[in-house]
């Protein structure tokens, strides 16, 4: 059975999936913090960075809203106020991500937490237009040789280099004020 939502998939493979995969990183942090070996807690880290991105996929969600892609084109409230709303539930996930996976793995050290914001940052801009490319954390993990063009087509093209370096600073500049807030709280 399938389920779409204003021309958007919500199941299978649609909405639900993009939801789930941003909510697998907190998975993989809560079992990271509980591991003991040392090989364990790298491929929970691993894992954790390879399904990051999918939170930026999500806040990519507003494209529909914003965008005329056969998704959402006409004025619907309930359309726009979901789109608007995965794609702000994206950013939050995003963002609290960061500063969990920042605080477990840099704990107290400034210069530490700040290099891991900006290189989670960049890390989730890439993948974020690799999302918009299709290509899922999950496709990422059982296809390496589908991942790898994808990537040089997105080094291919200035646009998505552009695309991935703006929303890049744009997550990293969010992260870093929200950390100011806390921190300063």
């Amino acid at each position: 059975m399938e389920i779409v939502f204003y021309g958007h998939r919500v199941y299978p493979n649609g909405l639900s999936q993009n939801v789930i995969l941003a909510l697998l990183p907190f998975a993989f942090l809560f079992l990271y913090e509980k591991a003991c070996g040392r090989a364990t807690r790298i491929g929970l880290g691993a894992l954790f960075l390879v399904f990051l991105p999918n939170t930026t996929y999500l806040f990519l969600e507003i494209k529909h809203a914003l965008l005329t892609d056969g998704i959402a084109d006409y004025p619907h409230l309930e359309a726009q106020a979901v789109f608007f709303g995965l794609s702000a539930l994206g950013l939050y996930l995003n963002v609290l991500a960061v500063l969990y996976a920042t605080k477990i793995l840099a704990h107290d050290r400034e210069f530490a937490q700040k290099a891991s914001i900006i290189i989670m940052g960049v890390l989730c801009g890439f993948g974020g237009v690799l999302g918009l490319g299709n290509l899922t954390s999950v496709v990422m993990l059982i296809a390496p040789a589908k991942t790898t063009l994808a990537i040089a087509q997105i080094l291919g093209r200035i646009s998505q280099v552009l695309l991935s370096l703006v929303l890049s600073a744009l997550l990293a500049k969010i992260t870093f004020n929200v950390k100011k807030q806390i921190d300063t709280s």
